[in-house]
């Protein structure tokens, strides 16, 4: 075995252990009914693991689990999204609005957009094979999607001075640096095939680690009752024109909605 293929694995275990350990503290601060679809996601995220590391990866047993438990998983990265904005945009209402029509549209693009292309999959392999590389095109584009989003969110609330929990911004940066890594492996195995996909594995599991550490150091209590902006700035006068614009913004929205 490659030496990738042990890194690999002693970093899926580690990344479990943190996991496992984010999970008893989100219960230990009660932060699961703040982020419940956090949770929701790292429970079933851990669970699956667990029981697919029983399994052989090249028997059909594992194929057939894999194809119905990853749909799930889409579901729930589009509810982290929906999560984190509802809780970073309350007190927004127009921008919240905004942001739930984006979302929904974006889901359905992305959906649409791989129908399209799982159609054509399944018609040249229509065996278990053809339903595996349909399921991981559908999931290119469930990452794609979801990526973006949660880029234009952080840009978003870098520029505008929004107070939000720290907490939130420890979510709001962890989800982008999680889907940026999973999006970047599909990417390499898409760009260079087999080659680096050891080497492009380990390097995901590894962010994917580093983002549980990161939440597991910056998501407690304390920190939700501590409200600051995901970038703050030091001169007033910008704070306050940032600002005035961010109002606009949320009043023409509004009278767009109520229009609507």
């Amino acid at each position: 075995m490659p030496i990738w293929y042990h890194v690999s694995i002693w970093l899926g275990r580690a990344s479990m252990l943190l996991s496992g350990l984010l999970v008893w503290r989100l219960v230990q601060d009660r932060l699961f009914r703040r982020y419940p679809v956090l949770f929701a996601f790292l429970v079933f995220d851990l669970a699956r693991t667990l029981y697919a590391n029983s399994l052989n990866p090249r028997s059909n047993r594992y194929a057939r689990f894999f194809m119905w438990t990853e749909p799930v998983s889409w579901v729930l990265y589009f509810l982290l999204v929906w999560e984190i904005y509802r809780i970073v945009l309350k007190g927004h209402p127009g921008l919240a609005s905004a942001a739930r029509k984006t979302l929904a549209v974006s889901a359905g693009i992305a959906i649409a957009v791989s129908a399209a292309m799982l159609w054509g999959d399944l018609a040249r392999t229509p065996d278990i094979r053809g339903v595996l590389q349909a399921i991981f095109v559908l999931g290119r584009a469930v990452i794609t999607a979801v990526f973006l989003l949660l880029l234009a969110g952080l840009v978003f609330m870098s520029w505008f001075p929004m107070a939000i929990s720290r907490n939130a911004s420890a979510c709001l940066i962890g989800y982008s640096v999680y889907f940026f890594s999973k999006a970047l492996l599909m990417f390499a195995r898409n760009l260079f095939g087999n080659a680096y996909t050891a080497q492009a594995g380990a390097l995901n599991t590894a962010i994917v680690a580093g983002c549980m550490a990161y939440w597991l150091l910056r998501l407690k209590a304390a920190n939700e009752a501590v409200a600051e902006p995901l970038r703050p700035r030091s001169n007033p006068e910008d704070v306050e024109r940032l600002m005035s614009q961010l109002r606009a913004i949320e009043t023409s929205l509004e009278r767009s909605t109520q229009r609507g």
